[in-house]
Parts: structure tokens; sequence; C-alpha cells
């Protein structure tokens, strides 16, 4: 080429190499860094639309019920089958409960013949005034005895107050002392115990009736005998662990008001102790031992004995071959 623009061809002979390795290398960068920039471009938008639909299936799922998936398993069948054996023989041997003794029986009785009662009172009422009068007990062990083994006699004054007169045909030791404390006069409680209707065998004076033993049979590992509580029947268990007599609660009420002389701790049979209150009882009698003015209280159900009695009456108790037996002296 020179200066007037001529164009000066070449000799076929001579080769002109042009270097475009340079070229090429940058033309390769910028293919590459064009394409990451596609393939970003494209991941992000990619990326964008997955986004979208989560929040969109998640939106529908968020307002749906959580469905509940019910498995019906059933347990499969197995059969076994297990050869037939006989029991094996075993041979217990089981201990017999203890049997409670039974009550004795009445006697055997005829189609027309009444049965037979037993501890039952006969009572024998005499007017002696306005709303006062005498009454006495004949006692049977059972309706085919012929005599009374106790009889007592009491006059009742009020609803509330009884004068004890007397007990198996003779007046009462404390006669006096009781009618002054009812602020009675001793002549007219005398007066009153000619009114007593004791047994008597035909024109025979008046028999005392006088018991001087009585004898029990243990009931359920225990000894019982019946006495009389101021004009009242009561069973006793004779507890000779006990140093005071305890009457039944359920007997206040048909003692009526007793004199109050102080209080006491009482065991129960159950080994509880209960703080009872003390009460003078006119008269208790078992068979024709009597104590006077016996310090007795009300506790619980069931009435016991006490070592306090046998003190007051002189009397003995003995044991022997299953059979009690309580004595005067």
């Amino acid at each position: 080429m020179t200066s007037d623009n001529k164009v000066i061809p070449l000799h076929h002979h001579n080769t002109i190499e042009i270097d475009d390795s340079r070229l090429q290398a940058m033309w390769q960068s910028h293919n590459r860094r064009q394409g990451l920039l596609y393939g970003a471009l494209g991941l992000a938008g990619v990326t964008g639309v997955l986004l979208g639909l989560a929040a969109i299936v998640w939106a529908v799922m968020s307002h749906q019920p959580t469905p509940q998936i019910k498995v019906d398993v059933q347990p499969p069948n197995v059969t076994v089958n297990v050869p037939k054996q006989e029991a094996p023989l075993v041979n217990t041997t089981v201990p017999q409960p203890q049997q409670r003794p039974a009550d004795p029986q009445p006697a055997v009785q005829g189609k027309d013949t009444p049965p037979i009662v037993t501890e039952y009172v006969i009572f024998k009422d005499v007017d002696v005034g306005e709303d006062i009068h005498v009454q006495t007990g004949w006692q049977y062990h059972n309706s085919t005895d012929t005599v009374p083994y106790h009889q007592w006699c009491y006059a009742s004054i009020s609803a509330t107050s009884r004068l004890p007169l007397g007990f198996n045909g003779q007046p009462s030791g404390s006669l006096a002392t009781d009618a002054r404390a009812l602020n009675l006069p001793e002549a007219q409680a005398r007066a009153w115990v000619k009114e007593c209707q004791w047994y008597s065998l035909e024109t025979q004076a008046a028999p005392s009736v006088n018991l001087n033993s009585v004898t029990s049979t243990t009931q359920y590992g225990a000894f019982y005998v019946t006495g009389i509580a101021d004009g009242i029947p009561v069973n006793f268990q004779v507890d000779t662990g006990a140093n005071g007599t305890k009457l039944d609660s359920k007997l206040q009420s048909q003692l009526g008001p007793l004199p109050v002389v102080g209080t006491t701790d009482f065991v129960l049979a159950n080994d509880s102790k209960v703080h009872v209150t003390l009460y003078r009882l006119p008269m208790l009698c078992v068979g024709s031992m009597c104590a006077e003015n016996l310090e007795v209280s009300f506790a619980g159900s069931g009435s016991l004995l006490g070592t306090d009695f046998l003190k007051a009456t002189h009397a003995t108790l003995a044991v022997k071959d299953g059979v009690m037996t309580l004595s005067a002296n």
C-alpha cells in the first residue's frame, strides 16, 4: 500500500499469518459470562415459579380439615391344635371354717302344745293412789317352770320416778334412803311394801325365792347371766376383766333419771376407750345376790357385769368343765 492509495498485489509466494488467540480468548470469556448470566436468570425464574406454586398449595391446604386416615387391620386367624390331655388329679385339703356353736334348740313340742317361752316375766299391778301403782314382777326361766326364780317390787310414782320396795319377798334394805331421795315419808313407803304381790303356794306364807347360786354355760366364748336392774331384766356378760358394770345405752331411757355420781373412762369390747358418766343404780340383782346403789355407766351395746358387783355382793365365781357358777357367800 502506498500513499497514493494504490493496491500493490502481494507475491503469490508470500503468506501473511494473523495471530487471533487473544481475540478467541476474549470471545470465549464473553460467552461464559453470558451463559452464567442466562443460567442464573433461568434458575431464579424456575425458583420463583416453584415458590409461587408452594404458596398456593399451602394456602389451599391450610383451609382444609386434616383428613382422618383409618387403617383397618384385621388380625390373622391363627389356629392352634392342642392335643387333648386329661387334667391332672391334685389332692388338696381345704380347712373347714370354724363353726359357730348352734343356739340351744327348744324341746320338741307336740302339735297342739304351745311353744316354750324363755326368760319371761309376769307383772302384778295394784293402784295405791292417783297415778301411783305398785308393780310386782315374777321372773321365770321358761314357761314350763311353776315357780319364779326371782321377784321384785317397786312403786311407780310418776313416768320418771320409781321407788324400789323389795326383792324376793323381803323389803328393800335401802327403802328409807330411797324414800327420802324422793321426798316421801318412810311410813308411806312401808305401807306400799304391803301391796307387793309376792308369789305364794296356796295358803302358805309368801315364800322368799332364794337362789344362792347361778350357773351359766359358755356362749361363743363368754358367760351370760340374767340380772334385774331396778326391776328390768338384763342379760349380762360376766366380764372379770372389767372393774365396773356397764349397761346397754338403750336401757338408760327405760330406767329413767338416775343420780349422777361422777365420770370415768370405760374400755369397750373392741378395746376402744370412752369417757362415760357414772350413775347410782338403786338395785341390781343376779339370783339372790343383790347390790344396792351400785355405780354403773351406759355405753355402747350389750351389758357387762364387772368385778364391782362381785365385791359388793361378796359373791364368788368359779368355772369348771365349761360351766360358770356364781355363788353367794
